[in-house]
């Protein structure tokens, strides 16, 4: 990085400039990394060293650092030292040594949480070593490390998300930070480097657990969700953006005018090649519209397939683009998992979004076994009078564990949870290619044998009967001011009878109530026989089945389906923790190759932090992903003191404000925002909370096996309890903050 002084209508800035190489073009440009404001306000000393060549150099350094941002005079005061020019402004530079307002006041915060996380990383996922070979046999990278470069990149997801860009700003904040001198082009090279090897070192990753744990991949359960990107186009807009743009230029270079172009433009000639074009590059794109789970619908979405294995933890990661329905990730998946681990004898086991007969269909062709919901709402005659009957069900409790154990009594006791196997059959008709003859799609019937099993819940019935009579209720209500409630069939409009509904109830032959009539839409009744059958099936559910083919391991009993199919909240629970802990959301990436590596990325992060629970859990510890991240983020060691010899730190957990929602309720953020806010509940509602992060701050670092931080501590003794010591100084501690410890603490 280096400065640059900006003229912007006839005023003059100092900015910061960055030159890197664009990936696409293979040429070096410069982008504006931050601006310092105008030149003739800043601070005397700022000015005179911008006038220096080798000062110049020096300050660019020192503000590259964030620690320094806002402390112009400081920074310019290192650059003199640095540069050697002393005597020219020996009164600025004495002033700045006395000058109260750019003291540290002892407060020099290095965070250490991710030392925790270091283990988990090298030994237990064995991606260090992985990582190191594919550098050095598959890169010309010699001068700083991937690995550890990729694993604060990782770590960073748990413990403070940010951009790609802040990560850089922020990458010297830290006890052991041997990334502290790759630059910005560094993490994206990176990022390619995740990409092109994403495969391996996933599936490295999970072997090297697998191994360890020395259990292995009996059930895969799946579910996928989206993302959204802080743009207005999709991929498909930004290229034809881009080809619009390169014909342009290319047009003017040649001499032609622009109403040359706007002509050429409107011609069915440069319309074919555009979409050629267009067709050319498709496979790329990602950031596509499509279903959004939050509502993003403006905004273009990718979406991500993760299966996980009993445990919670990661096995498999997709990304696809948004475009693409959930159930057209299912066999991409599948062969993933079949290739990377060679499995056979497993189950999948997915929602009952992922349970559409052509899906399931596919998955015996590959004879794998299956759990999947079933609806019960929507059955024929025949399937609805087998789940009522009472004859074949069985009664069942959960254990202490919360597993499923069928009762030991044979007599059936009717209002207690009970459960039958059936014989089913899964049938669907399928559209295929359209007939050239007719010029119709054909359809052909497809069916999948398998098992279902009958649920019943004295709970749920309870709970199904109490969201019947709301939504009867909202009915009610609207068939009394006769509202007009559209075609839509979903939730309490389900339940209104309208003239459109009761025409096109009426058997064969019936006359059809026009669509175009608004008044054919307003409510004039309840269908009380969907109320009525809904009344009956309240408490029942259904889940179907299938073994694999293979014979190695012994199938599956009937409650231990409804168990694996219970925990599958375990893949929803770790979508949560992407969302919310790792902010994968929005993606701040914008190339097809370092969206899907950014994605890899919180997948490690997630395996790092499922495996952490999993210690702290055998340790006797229950702990959310969410606090374990907030302990890992408040680890953190503060500046006091140096010496000849060393420096000394003090233990400092200093979390959110007094003042935080987290302590006040109210959602403000400042005292003076809220005169409501009671002050002294605020503050034991602070300092209770500092006292549970300082002690789960010490759990967490010994179950990863490290000492608990606390007082006053040596730079020699910190580096022992945190074992680190084998590292050189340099290492532990970047040139930037041990000299501006230095200086804060001379």
């Amino acid at each position: 990085m280096y400065f640059k002084i900006k003229n912007r209508q006839g005023i003059k800035y100092l900015v910061m400039v960055e030159s890197f190489r664009d990936p696409e073009t293979g040429k070096v440009v410069k982008r504006e990394v931050k601006s310092f404001g105008r030149f003739d306000q800043l601070p005397e000393e700022i000015r005179q060293a911008y006038e220096q060549r080798n000062v110049r150099k020096e300050l660019a350094a020192v503000l590259a650092r964030e620690a320094t941002d806002k402390k112009l005079s400081k920074a310019a005061n290192i650059a003199f030292k640095r540069a050697g020019t002393v005597g020219k402004d020996d009164a600025v530079i004495e002033g700045l040594v006395d000058d109260d307002e750019l003291q540290f006041n002892g407060k020099y915060d290095l965070q250490f949480g991710h030392l925790a996380l270091k283990p988990f990383w090298e030994n237990e996922l064995g991606l260090k070593y992985k990582i190191n070979y594919l550098q050095k046999a598959y890169t010309d990278i010699d001068s700083w490390s991937l690995n550890d470069l990729l694993f604060y990149l990782t770590f960073i997801k748990i413990i403070n998300p940010q951009s790609y860009l802040h990560a850089s700003n922020h990458r010297s904040n830290f006890i052991y930070c041997p990334w502290s001198d790759a630059n910005q082009d560094c993490y994206y090279r990176a990022l390619d480097f995740v990409h092109n090897h994403k495969d391996e070192l996933l599936s490295h990753a999970v072997k090297t657990h697998i191994e360890r744990r020395g259990t292995g991949i009996r059930l895969a359960f799946f579910d996928c969700t989206n993302t959204w990107f802080e743009t207005p186009y999709d991929d498909v807009t930004w290229r034809a953006i881009r080809y619009a743009r390169d014909v342009r230029e290319s047009m003017l270079k040649q001499g032609m005018t622009n109403d040359d172009v706007n002509a050429y433009m409107d011609t069915e000639e440069y319309k074919e090649n555009l979409q050629c074009s267009l067709e050319q590059g498709k496979e790329d794109d990602l950031r596509m519209r499509g279903m959004s789970k939050e509502g993003r619908y403006a905004q273009p979405l990718i979406s991500i397939a993760l299966a996980v294995d009993d445990t919670g933890f990661p096995i498999d990661c997709r990304v696809f683009a948004g475009n693409i329905s959930e159930i057209h990730q299912v066999e991409p998946v599948l062969n993933s998992l079949q290739e990377k681990y060679g499995l056979k004898d497993f189950y999948f086991v997915a929602d009952r979004g992922i349970n559409g007969t052509e899906v399931l269909s596919k998955v015996q062709e590959k004879n794998i076994g299956f759990v999947v919901a079933q609806k019960v709402s929507q059955q024929n005659e025949k399937t609805r009078k087998e789940m009522l009957d009472l004859t074949g069900y069985r009664n069942y409790k959960p254990d202490e564990l919360g597993a499923f154990v069928s009762s030991e009594c044979s007599e059936l006791i009717e209002d207690a949870s009970r459960f039958k196997v059936c014989d089913y059959i899964k049938t669907a008709r399928i559209k295929g290619e359209i007939d050239p003859d007719t010029g119709k799609a054909k359809t052909t019937t497809v069916k999948v044998p398998c098992k279902i099993i009958y649920t019943f819940s004295p709970e749920r019935k309870i709970r199904d009967l109490a969201n019947l009579e709301q939504l009867k209720n909202k009915a009610i209500e609207a068939v009394s001011k006769r509202e007009l409630i559209g075609a839509s069939l979903s939730g309490w409009r389900s339940l209104v009878q309208t003239e459109r509904t009761k025409a096109t109830a009426k058997k064969k032959g019936r006359s059809h109530a026009d669509k175009s009539e608004k008044e054919n839409f307003r409510a004039i009744g309840l269908k009380e026989d969907v109320i009525a059958n809904r009344e009956a099936i309240a408490g029942y559910a259904a889940v179907i089945f299938d073994h694999p083919k293979s014979c190695d391991l012994e199938p599956l009993s009937a409650t231990a389906v409804l168990d694996t199919y219970h925990k599958l909240v375990g893949i929803e629970e770790n979508f949560r923790v992407m969302k919310s802990t790792f902010n994968i959301r929005p993606v701040y990436v914008r190339l097809s190759q370092r969206i899907e590596a950014h994605c890899y990325l919180c997948i490690f992060a997630l395996m790092m932090l499922r495996l952490l629970q999993d210690t702290l859990l055998k340790q006797g510890y229950r702990m959310s992903a969410k606090r374990i991240s907030q302990a890992l983020s408040n680890a953190k060691v503060s500046a006091q003191k140096v010496t000849k010899d060393d420096i000394y730190f003090d233990c400092s957990r200093a979390g959110a404000g007094i003042f935080a929602p987290a302590y006040t309720g109210k959602g403000c953020l400042q005292e003076q925002s809220n005169d409501l806010v009671d002050k002294q509940e605020a503050l034991r509602n602070f300092l209770k909370d500092q006292v549970n992060v300082k002690g789960e701050t010490n759990i967490v670092l010994e179950a990863a096996g490290l000492e608990s931080v606390d007082g006053l501590i040596s730079l020699k003794q910190l580096k022992r309890k945190l074992k680190i010591g084998a590292y050189p100084d340099s290492k532990i501690l970047s040139y930037d903050q041990h000299e501006l410890i230095k200086l804060a603490l001379q």
